[in-house]
Order: C-alpha cells, then sequence, then structure tokens
C-alpha cells in the first residue's frame, strides 16, 4: 500500500474503532486498496466494506426534468450520487439551486487537544501510518508534522459559516472565528463536511434518478475512551430541502452498509427493534482476518439514536441536541437486507429500474421493482415463521429465539448488505432534518462470535441511554474466581479518572433471571481495597458470595455533591458459580476407518459428558451450540437436571463433526448456554493420519425384490471390513408403533445383523455402519416431487415445464431448477398456470399450507401416497359434482386420472370424479374473480376448486367414472376422496378489479390438449425388501513407490493453486514457500503425514494472513531424507 494523497479522504480514529470518508459521500472504504475500510478493534481486520445514506422520496414538481409525481433516490452505496459543496443559492419555485464549486469544498478533521502534540507523539506518530496505510516504524517527521498541520489548518479554517458545529462562546447564535471553538458535545475529534445531489451526471449514474435538490452536511464525532464510547463514533447527516418544492413521502435508509466482518463470505446480518439497530456479525467463531491478531470475530452494528421529526402535538423531538415541542422522532421503521447470489439480488447502477427497487427497500419490502404490488420480506425460523415482516433477522443469536440469519429457511452465510429505515415525513421546501447514528463494535478476545454481538449491543445500550448527553461512560470490569464448590470472590474495579468530585461509588447488582437476593458492594480508590494505587481514579472492591444460580447484572451509583450520578448495566453477564466442565471424550460412531479417533475427511459423533462443579447450585437448564462448519447449526438441548457436584452422561451430548483435509489436530468451538448463562469454548482433539481410499464415501448397488431403493444408502465406511457378502433391508410395522422400522440380515452366514431400526431422514443421525458399510435409511416424507405440465395444445413437451410457482422461498419443489413456468412453452398462447390450494381467511400461499388443505391435514396422503395423478383438458370433458355448492352436476373441460405408482405403466390408470367447489357460485367450472396471493399485484386470477374423488370401481380405464355417469350420477357410486381444492392459477393473466374482468385475461383456462400431473413422493412400506452386496472392485491407487514433488496447478496462478506430492512411507514433513530472497514467506505443512498422494493449497499469503504481491516464489518439500524445490508465478 502507498500514501493516501488525495486531501478529498481523511480518518475518523480517535479510539478504537476506525474508518475513512471522502469529502464526496463516499464512506467506509478504504482508499487505494478498496478493501473494507472501518476496522475494529482498530488496527486489526475490516468490518465494513462500504456505508452511505440514502433517500427516496415522490417528486411532483422539480427544476431537473422527470416524470411528474416520480419517486427519486440518491445517496451513496456503491456508487456516490452526491458531489462535494454546499448549496450556495437555495431553489425556489421559480428558480433552481446553485451549488457551490465543488472544487473549493473541504473535508475539515480536528482534534480538541491538537496544540498539546507533538511530532513524536505516538499517537501522531499511529495517526500517520493510518493515513498514509504504512507500518508505524515508515513514518517519518515529515508525516507527523502534516498531520499536526492538517489538525491547525482545520481549526484555524473551520467552516461554522456553512453549518459545521461550534461551540458559541458569545451566545449570539453565530460564528465567530477567533471567538467561537469548533466541535460539539464535547467530542475529542470531530470531521465536517458537506455535499448535495444537484449533479445530475452522478444522480443519474447512480440509480438513475434526477437530483432532487438537497444539502447535506455530514457530522462525526469519537471519544477517546477505552470503556463503551470507545467502541464508538458518532454520525449525524443534516439534510436541507433547497430545491425550492415540497418532496412528499420521504424515506432515509438512515444507514445502507456492506458489512464484511474478516473475511466477507461468511457473513450474517441481525436487527434489534428495541435497539433501533442493524448489525453484521461472522457465521463462525474462526475466522480467517481475525486469526492473524490472534482473536476471535468482532460484529458491527449501527444504532438511530435520532430519526427525523414529524407533527405530533403533546410530544416532543430531539433536534441538534435540544427537544422541539409538537413533534416525534420516527424510530427505524423497517430493516432490509439483500444478500448477494439471491433472488433478492445486488443493485445495478444507472437504471431507474433500481429506483423503483429501492422504493420497495425503503418502505420495508423485498428489493424488487413492482411498487403496485410489492413483496414483503418472510420471517425464515422461529414461532413466526412463514409470515410476513418488515425485520427480518430481529431475533437474538445468543438465544437463538425468533428469526435468525442462516436459520430455518434464512439462507446460508454469505455476502450481505443492510439497510435502517426511517419515515416517511413530508420535506417542506426549506426545511431541515437530520438523523444520528452511533457505529458501535463488539468483540469478546476469550468468546466467540455470537458473544461479540452481546459485547456490541451492552455497548450500544449504555450509549443509547446517554444519548444526546455528554457524559462520560466509566469503564468497569469485574473477575469472578471459586476458592471453594460453594462460594464465589467477585473483585470489581472501575475506571473514573474522567470523573471529578467523585465522594462515593457503589455498584449495585441484581439478578438478570430469577428471584435470587441482590447485594451492594462499596468501591473506594484508596489502594486498600484492591483496586489500585490511592487516588489514582481506579475504584474497586471485593467481597465473597454464596454461589447464584442464575446470571447477574451490576449498575454503579456515583455520589457527587450535587447528587447521584447512574449507569446502569455497567456490568452484565456476571456468572457466580463455577463453569460446567466437559469431560469423557470419545468417538462413538465415524463414518470412516472404524478406529474410534479422528480421521482425515470422516464424520464423526464425538460423546462427551457433563460434570456439574457447582456443589450448591443444580444446573436445570442446559443447550450447547456446535459451530463446527459440518455441524450445520447443531443444537442440543439436555433437559435433565444435574444435581450439585453431579455428572450427566447421556447419548443426546455429542458433537457432529468432521476432520480436516490435512494437518494434526481438529479445533472447533461451542457455545454452553446454561440457567442464562452463556459461555464460549474452543476445543482441540489429535487427527490420525490415514490415506484415503479410492472406494471410500461410494455407495453400493441395491436391488429390490419389493420396494423403491431411492431411499437405502450403503455407503463405504470402512473398505478393510468389506467381506463381499449379501445383505438384506427388510422393513415391517411393529404391532405396538405405527412407525416404520427395519432389519439386516447377512445372507450369507445367516445372521441377524441389525433389527428394529428406525427410518431416520436427520442428517446428523449416526446411521450404523456394519462389516464396513454405513447403512443410511431415510424415507420421503408425505408430499410432492413436482408438479409439471407434460402436454400443450401442440402435443407434448419433452422435458416436461413447471407446472407451479416457487416464488419468495414459498417451499414448492423446484423443477429441473426452475421457480415457474416458462411463458414461451407452457402454453402456445403464451399464458402460464399453477397448480395451487383455493384461498381462505388464512391463506398464505406457501407449499406448507398447500399440503394441509390438499391432504386434509394429512387424512389423504394413505390414498395420495405413492401414486401419481393428471389433470387433462380435453375435447370431450367430462362431468363434475357440485356437492358443496348447489349440488349440480356440470360440465368440465377436463378429466382426472389417477395413474398409480408407476407412471410408464398404463394398465392400472383409471379415471377420477371430480367434485367442483364453485368458488363464485354461479353454476359453471370457470375462471374466479379472485387474486390468488402466491405471487404479487392483483393479476392472478385462479380456478374453481377441484376435489379428486375414487370411484366405487378403481379397475383400469373409466369404467368406475362411466357407470357414474351412466347411473345419472349416483352418489353411492362416489368413493372417499384423494385430494381437495385442487386450483389453477394464471399468474399475471389480467387485474381481477379491471372492470372487464374476464374479458381482459389473457387465458381463461388452460388449453386444450394441456396436462397436468402431480407427482407425489414415493416411500418405502412395511413389507419392502431390498439386496445389498457387500463388495466393490479393487479401485485402490497403490501407494507411492517413491518420493514425489509435483509442479503446481495452476500455474501463474490467482488467486491460490494446489501443490501435490508423493511420501512413499510415513514420515515428518514440513512443505515450505519462500520469496526470490530466500525468506520464508509461510509454512503449509509441518507434521506426521502417513504414505500416498496429497495436495495442499496455497491462498497467496504469507505468515500474518497478507496477501502476497505477484512474483515468482520457491516451495520446498521436505520429507525425511528427501529434499526437492520447485518455482511457481503468483499473477495478481
Amino acid at each position: 500500500m502507498g500514501a493516501v494523497s488525495d486531501d478529498a479522504y481523511t480518518l475518523w480514529n480517535i479510539n478504537n474503532i476506525s474508518g475513512w470518508i471522502r469529502n464526496d459521500g463516499e464512506s467506509a472504504h478504504e482508499p487505494a486498496s478498496g478493501v473494507p475500510g472501518v476496522k475494529y478493534p482498530r488496527l486489526t481486520a475490516g468490518v465494513v466494506y462500504q456505508d452511505g445514506l440514502v433517500w427516496g422520496g415522490r417528486v411532483t414538481q422539480s427544476h431537473f426534468g422527470g416524470n411528474p409525481g416520480s419517486f427519486r433516490v440518491g445517496g451513496q452505496t456503491y456508487r456516490i450520487g452526491t458531489v462535494p459543496g454546499h448549496i450556495a443559492i437555495a431553489g425556489t419555485p421559480a428558480t433552481p439551486p446553485v451549488a457551490a464549486d465543488p472544487n473549493q469544498a473541504s473535508i475539515y478533521r480536528i482534534r480538541a487537544d491538537w496544540q498539546s502534540l507533538t511530532i513524536t507523539d505516538p499517537q501522531v506518530i499511529q495517526d500517520a501510518a493510518e493515513l498514509n496505510l504504512i507500518d508505524p516504524t515508515m513514518v517519518t517527521p515529515a508525516m507527523t508534522q502534516a498531520v499536526l498541520n492538517d489538525y491547525q489548518d482545520d481549526w484555524n479554517n473551520w467552516p461554522g459559516h456553512l453549518g459545521a458545529p461550534y461551540y458559541d462562546r458569545n451566545n449570539n447564535g453565530q460564528w465567530d472565528p477567533g471567538t467561537d471553538e469548533p466541535g460539539l458535545q464535547d467530542a475529542d475529534q470531530v470531521i465536517w463536511f458537506v455535499i448535495n445531489d444537484l449533479d445530475a451526471d452522478v444522480t443519474t449514474d447512480l440509480y438513475g434518478s434526477q437530483p432532487i435538490g438537497l444539502e447535506v452536511q455530514v457530522t462525526i464525532w469519537g471519544y477517546k475512551s477505552e470503556g463503551p464510547l470507545g467502541q464508538a463514533v458518532y454520525q449525524r447527516y443534516r439534510i436541507i430541502n433547497k430545491s425550492g418544492f415540497t418532496v412528499d413521502s420521504m424515506f432515509l435508509a438512515a444507514k445502507w452498509m456492506d458489512p464484511d466482518i474478516g473475511t466477507y463470505h461468511d457473513d450474517f446480518a441481525g436487527c434489534d427493534t428495541l435497539l433501533q439497530a442493524g448489525f453484521g456479525y461472522n457465521s463462525s467463531a474462526l475466522d480467517a482476518d481475525y486469526q492473524r491478531f490472534g482473536l476471535p470475530p468482532a460484529a458491527i452494528g449501527y444504532t438511530l439514536l435520532q430519526g427525523p421529526r414529524v407533527p405530533a402535538p403533546g410530544d416532543s423531538a430531539w433536534f441538534d441536541f435540544r427537544r422541539i415541542a409538537g413533534y416525534r422522532n420516527l424510530p427505524m421503521t423497517s430493516f432490509g437486507y439483500y444478500p448477494l447470489a439471491s433472488s433478492i439480488s445486488d443493485p445495478s447502477f444507472g437504471d431507474y429500474y433500481d429506483t423503483m427497487r429501492w422504493n420497495n427497500l425503503l418502505n420495508g419490502f423485498i428489493y424488487a421493482p413492482d411498487t403496485l404490488n410489492p413483496e414483503p420480506f418472510i420471517t425464515g425460523s422461529g414461532p413466526n415463521a412463514g409470515l410476513p415482516t418488515r425485520f427480518p433477522f430481529s431475533g437474538d443469536p445468543a438465544t437463538r429465539n425468533g428469526d435468525i440469519d442462516g436459520l430455518g429457511n434464512n439462507r446460508p452465510p454469505g455476502d450481505r448488505q443492510i439497510s435502517i429505515n426511517t419515515g416517511p415525513f413530508t420535506f417542506l421546501n426549506g426545511d431541515t432534518q437530520e438523523v444520528v447514528l452511533a457505529v458501535v463494535g463488539g468483540i469478546d478476545p476469550a468468546g466467540d462470535h455470537i458473544s461479540a454481538v452481546q459485547k456490541m449491543k451492552e455497548h450500544i445500550q449504555l450509549i443509547r441511554a446517554q444519548y444526546p448527553g455528554t457524559a462520560r461512560i466509566p469503564r468497569g470490569i469485574y473477575r469472578v474466581s471459586h476458592p471453594g464448590g460453594t462460594i464465589s470472590e467477585l473483585r470489581v474495579r472501575v475506571d473514573l479518572k474522567e470523573f471529578s468530585g467523585i465522594t462515593a461509588a457503589e455498584a449495585r447488582f441484581a439478578p438478570e433471571a430469577g428471584a435470587e437476593p441482590g447485594f451492594n458492594l462499596a468501591l473506594f480508590d484508596d489502594g486498600a481495597h484492591r483496586d489500585s494505587l490511592a487516588a489514582d481514579g481506579i475504584w474497586g472492591n471485593s467481597l465473597i458470595v454464596g454461589n447464584r444460580k442464575y446470571s447477574f447484572k451490576g449498575d454503579l451509583a456515583l455520589q457527587h455533591a450535587s447528587g447521584v450520578q447512574q449507569f446502569e448495566n455497567l456490568f452484565t453477564r456476571m456468572r457466580l458459580r463455577p463453569l460446567p466442565e466437559f469431560t469423557h471424550w470419545r468417538v462413538d460412531w465415524e463414518n470412516g476407518r472404524q478406529d474410534a479417533g479422528i480421521n482425515y475427511r470422516e464424520k464423526v459423533r464425538l460423546r462427551f459428558d457433563i460434570e456439574n462443579r457447582d456443589f450448591a447450585r443444580d444446573i436445570s437448564e442446559i443447550t450447547v451450540f456446535n459451530y463446527a462448519p459440518e455441524a450445520k447449526n447443531q443444537e442440543i438441548q439436555f433437559a435433565q437436571t444435574i444435581a450439585p457436584g453431579e455428572t450427566a452422561s447421556n447419548e443426546q451430548l455429542n458433537f457432529f463433526l468432521r476432520g480436516p483435509e490435512q494437518g494434526d489436530t481438529l479445533r472447533f468451538y461451542y457455545r454452553l448456554r446454561f440457567d442464562a448463562h452463556v459461555q464460549a469454548f474452543s476445543f482441540r482433539q489429535p487427527l490420525i493420519p490415514w490415506t484415503l481410499p479410492v472406494v471410500w464415501g461410494d455407495t453400493l448397488a441395491v436391488s429390490s425384490l419389493r420396494g423403491v431403493t431411492e431411499h437405502l444408502f450403503p455407503i463405504v465406511a470402512d473398505p478393510t471390513l468389506l467381506d463381499s457378502h449379501y445383505y438384506q433391508i427388510s422393513y415391517f410395522m411393529p404391532p405396538d408403533s405405527s412407525e416404520l422400522r427395519w432389519r439386516l440380515r447377512d445372507l450369507t452366514n445367516g445372521m441377524l445383523r441389525l433389527d428394529d431400526q428406525p427410518v431416520v431422514n436427520d442428517p446428523f443421525y449416526p446411521h450404523p455402519v456394519v462389516d464396513g458399510i454405513m447403512f443410511k435409511v431415510t424415507n420421503a416424507e408425505p408430499g410432492f416431487r413436482s408438479f409439471q405440465v407434460v402436454a400443450n395444445a401442440a402435443g407434448p413437451l419433452d422435458p416436461p415445464e413447471q407446472g407451479c410457482y416457487v416464488f419468495n422461498r414459498n417451499g414448492f419443489p423446484l423443477l429441473n431448477g426452475s421457480d415457474r413456468p416458462n411463458p414461451e412453452r407452457q402454453q402456445t398462447n403464451g399464458s402460464t398456470w399453477a397448480i395451487h390450494t383455493a384461498m381462505t381467511e388464512g391463506n398464505n400461499g406457501r407449499y406448507a399450507y398447500f399440503i394441509s388443505r390438499v391432504s386434509r391435514q394429512g387424512v389423504n396422503w394413505p390414498r395420495m401416497i405413492p401414486n401419481d395423478f393428471e389433470i387433462r383438458f380435453t375435447a370431450a370433458g367430462g362431468k363434475a359434482w357440485m356437492k358443496y355448492t348447489g349440488n349440480a352436476i356440470v360440465d368440465v373441460p377436463f378429466e382426472l386420472w389417477h395413474m398409480g405408482e408407476h407412471i410408464d405403466d398404463r394398465s392400472d390408470d383409471y379415471r377420477l370424479i371430480p367434485l367442483v367447489y364453485d368458488e363464485d357460485e354461479n353454476g359453471f367450472f370457470n375462471l374466479t374473480a379472485i387474486d390468488h396471493v402466491v405471487s404479487g399485484s392483483d393479476n392472478d386470477p385462479y380456478t374453481d376448486g377441484i376435489d379428486f374423488y375414487n370411484p366405487a370401481d378403481t379397475a383400469p380405464g373409466s369404467a368406475g367414472y362411466d357407470a357414474w355417469v351412466n347411473s345419472g350420477f349416483d352418489e353411492a357410486l362416489v368413493a372417499a376422496e384423494i385430494m381437495a381444492r385442487i386450483v389453477l392459477v394464471n399468474r399475471n393473466g389480467g387485474s381481477v378489479s379491471d372492470s372487464t374482468f374476464p374479458a381482459n385475461v389473457n387465458a381463461l383456462l388452460p388449453e386444450q390438449g394441456t396436462i397436468f400431473r402431480i407427482v407425489t413422493n414415493k416411500p418405502n412400506f412395511p413389507g419392502d425388501t431390498l439386496l445389498v452386496l457387500g463388495y466393490v472392485e479393487n479401485r485402490e491407487v497403490p501407494l507411492p513407490e517413491t518420493f514425489a514433488l509435483y509442479q503446481n496447478y495452476p500455474n501463474p496462478f490467482n488467486p491460490e493453486t494446489q501443490i501435490r506430492f508423493d511420501l512413499a512411507h510415513q514420515v515428518r514433513v514440513k512443505l515450505e514457500i519462500f520469496n526470490l530472497l530466500g525468506q520464508r514467506i509461510k509454512t503449509l505443512a509441518d507434521a506426521d503425514m502417513a504414505p500416498g498422494q496429497h495436495r495442499v493449497r496455497w491462498n497467496g499469503r504469507n505468515a500474518a494472513g497478507l496477501r502476497v504481491s505477484s512474483g515468482v516464489y520457491f516451495y520446498r518439500l521436505k520429507a525425511g531424507d528427501y529434499v526437492k524445490s520447485r518455482k511457481m508465478i503468483l499473477i495478481r
């Protein structure tokens, strides 16, 4: 990296969080390198790649063209829609606003203590290093002098006349240089600049919108503190409407941000409606960027401290740190997100299409362009899963209560972008609005990614409690030890050096849960109460208390001559009892070599016991979270009480883990929650090296004597134990149970190997391993495999076209990856139709609701499964019974057919009897004027409902149906219902509110020749019998006879390459990377390795985790006496 010579940039870095800002509004983006520009903790890894302010409003009049009444969006995201400088002449209805010269606009940065700084001051040297993107050892006196000069120049030329904040020392209400002083809120560092949106080239380059006519004054300030204030920076956006006109329905993304917590591809997002915050955090307890600093990943949040003000008689709002009567501040009114590589996609630029998408996002809907029928965010997990929400991911990651990113139907970890939205408000011409936020970090060096979120929230709580006051927040720490099994010693210290006039201090502790008695602790600064030195500003004390079952919190009370100053929740999550201990680790299942150890790449179940080391209190609630990548959010809820001093041993206590591809140790993180306490742990287990057999993981062939074979997976676990025996798997139903079971018999020796085994779909279930074969026996859940259209008016469709809608993760099955019918294939007239179920008051368009209604809450499954069905639109059509609406017999244009279990076997197909639910009660089967919720807008009408019924005679063909018709529709010839309330939805067919409906619809029914096929899941049943041969061909690769080091591939490479080598026998291996100077860059391997072929990846980074530059590098293998080197080329 090189120096940042552009004076347009500066850096906020007064405390433990730092970030870049540019004078046109670009924010949190490091210049030159383009990497994340917000670092937390300061001087460690990045947490925000970029952020900004986004606004949107409806413009009815404008000096900048565009359609009247159009929605306009501006601000800053990955492109910047603002330019430096203020608006020199405000607009009027007759004249446009005029901007000042952007080349004369500056960004100003001051420090309150600038006059006391010198060029040798360590903090000035560090400041210069960060500004120049270099190591402090490379800083020159000229660089530090430049920093001091900038502080002095900005102080002396502070633009108070343009709106920069200042202390009005003479109280005359105007900026007087030399008398008044720059700054606000007693901040130690302040940054100010002003921008506007009058440049149509940049606004249209952003999202295709013309300018509105806004000036935005930006103030950023921070405090030099080691406490919560030191983990935050404040940001105020003061927005002035100088357009000459009113802007209606104005919304703000008070903060849009792209959080990148360390590496960018493994993040989660969340919001907290009580804290008015949106935040980003890592999905894992380990992050490569943070590991370079020996830290777990941090969390970063933005809390809305003050929203726009709107009229509210009898209320009051904060504005410019004062209370304004007759108004209130708007809160965070919605939280939005869009993960990359998803249907909620990242925006494009320069297109008005994206202005409309932003309009939806600002209003709390999915980032999509249809503003007339916006799609809501859907709660992905928790008790409200499946319901619409304006606050997705509003659950608590620590407790996993509510909607949590990555859980349920939410997406896996990845890159996230989020927005904290507030509005609407009417923005009058000449009016000023302001929003204030705090950017707040959290990290727990002894914890994990989830405890980082808790720390961040604790900091936000304290900051919100103080805002808008300027009071400093003390830094409190505590230590708890357990000198005996029944008591705990609490030691408390509080740093009060920034406070004066304190006559007494007291910490007041109370339970965070439960009703155990609280207690108080007087604090002293006399050097005699384990506080520190006398009169040094560090107050403290200690005491012995009996163990408490639940966690405690502590407030601080400071006595001054003028009264008591309170700081609530200065201490939180206090555990006054010993931690339980995880003991007796052992492998009790593995899908690889059966040696009771952890081998390369094999999955294992690692059992453990839990010992309650508290001899006074029992443990009544235990939850353990496994954060190993292969565990997929494994959660163990252990409901048994562990008495004081006792140990729990239960099969439920196990971790699902996977061995790494190389190395000698498996390291993983887990998290314990017990009786309202939370603790993160890291653990190491040794690896047993082995050469992976070629056939390991192969699935053996399955043959059928009866039943389907697709749910049985005999997987090779340990090839050395295969014995070429034949095995028979038999399914049965125990007489005292309704759950399908299976048994395994070795047909070669006649032995019953397994009996009364469950059929399990749980991915963490340890399927039994017999003779080196893992018998994974699963089954199909009741449901549907697909909905297809196999023919239209032009004839058969090969391949079939999608016959349902899979929108908004509604749960319907995809067909060949398609989430909707192709209008160019499904029908020759361009319409598209899909199977769903009729609307009710509680209809939500989701698959779960569909199967509940169609199956009558499961009653119909035995008649549906394992059969398939067809709806055939034919020239002859047929008859249907409107049993529930008038009891009439009516003509319908379709036939219903029962296709049996095997679709290609037509010998057992028979025709069904349709019952029609006449939704609009007009006596016809037709398209109704009711819009279906499966798709947005009001243009998705659907047909009357169809119920599928068996005829009394189910002989192949149409004999049973014909008998019903020929009998004069004798009800006695109608047997049991198979499916209920099927409808066909015509998506975007025509508005149901159109006065000409249905004449406005593109198609009234699917065209003649259309065949809908409903394919059910095919499970196994009692009596099914399957066969497996425990044999695989010998495809083993022979062990290498010699040592060898091969050329890396690819070469040249970027960003990573693979190095392959052979080992003739087990040996200590060292594989190292060197540069052209012979300096070691990184050690890729330094461990004992088994004989065989090995591959090791290098990601182009050095031992510190930093990317190395382009050039020639050498890699050297040393394996015993064998030493070999080769050359490779890295191209950036």
